[in-house]
């Protein structure tokens, strides 16, 4: 049997490889990884690592590594989805019709926003108008200015 290559340390995908066990899956060492995007602990084969055949813990389904940079193929800067800031249309399974703005079961609304990977909570209280004018508010001054930038920066490198 070949000596095993040790993975550990590096990043294949969303994997960050920690550390191999003493497991083995036929020929292959079993590897104890971190997803980056998620943060869950897996084990996995390091022939499932190396090839590429697995990119995360499997929170994200379908990626093809193979052509972009993950970063790109998923259209994240800085920690943000462009496509989706830009879109500002509400997801299915929202309630309430207006993106980052919910009803909890106490029938309080909740406004909030995630940007460059934080998630920051702008109201929470009974007035459904309120929630979706801070919203509103939070995506001009934080979306607006950030794809400006975004715009130039493509802008730029034609």
């Amino acid at each position: 049997m070949p000596p095993f290559k040790d993975l550990s340390g590096q990043t294949f995908g969303y994997l960050y490889v920690i550390e191999p066990t003493p497991k083995r899956q036929g020929s292959s060492r079993i590897f104890r990884c971190r997803c980056l995007n998620c943060g869950k602990i897996v084990e996995l084969p390091s022939r499932t690592i190396a090839h590429s055949q697995q990119v995360s813990c499997g929170c994200i389904k379908n990626r093809n590594l193979t052509t972009k940079p993950i970063a790109d193929k998923l259209g994240l800067v800085d920690g943000t989805n462009v496509s989706r800031i830009s879109s500002g249309k509400a997801p299915r399974n929202n309630t309430t019709g207006v993106r980052g703005v919910s009803c909890r079961k106490d029938g309080k609304y909740i406004a909030y926003i995630y940007f460059k990977g934080e998630r920051y909570h702008l109201y929470c209280g009974t007035d459904k108008n309120k929630a979706i004018a801070a919203r509103k508010e939070a995506e001009q001054r934080l979306f607006g200015e950030f794809l400006t930038w975004y715009k130039s920066q493509k802008d730029s490198q034609k």
